[in-house]
C-alpha cells in the first residue's frame, strides 16, 4: 500500500494539509491492511503488524530505508553544544545557557520533515 501510486499520492496530500501528516496516514493505511486480510484493526493488531515489520526487515521497506540511528551520547555523558531549530523555525542554542553543570536533563526530540 505505501508504495504505490495510490499510497505515494496519499501521503503527499497528507504533507500538505494543517491537520495530518504521512505518520498519520501510515497509521490509517496499517489499519486497512489489517482488514484487507480480514484482521481485526485493533490497537493489539497494529503494534503486532508493526513489530513484525521489525523482525522481519527484509519485508518492510520503510524499515529497510530508515535513516534513524542510536547516537553515541549515553547517559552521564555531556551534551555538546549546538544550535537547534524550533518548529517556528527560531534558532536556540543547545544546552541552554545558565544551566548549572550536573542538572539533571532529560532531552525529547525528533525531527520534522
Amino acid at each position: 500500500m505505501r508504495c504505490s501510486e495510490e499510497g505515494q499520492l496519499r501521503f503527499a496530500e497528507a504533507e500538505r494539509r494543517e491537520d495530518h501528516d504521512w505518520m498519520e496516514e501510515a497509521a490509517i493505511m496499517q489499519r486497512e491492511a489489517l482488514q484487507a486480510v480480514g484482521l481485526a484493526a485493533t490497537s493489539r493488531n497494529v503494534a503486532l503488524l508493526r513489530s513484525a515489520a521489525l523482525k522481519h526487515p527484509e519485508e518492510a521497506l520503510y524499515v529497510q530505508h530508515n535513516l534513524n540511528r542510536d547516537g553515541e551520547l549515553r547517559e552521564g555523558d555531556e551534551a555538546p553544544q549546538m544550535l537547534l531549530r524550533t518548529l517556528s523555525m527560531e534558532t536556540v542554542e543547545w544546552p541552554p545557557r545558565g544551566l548549572d553543570i550536573g542538572t539533571p536533563l532529560v532531552v525529547a526530540s525528533g525531527s520534522v520533515s
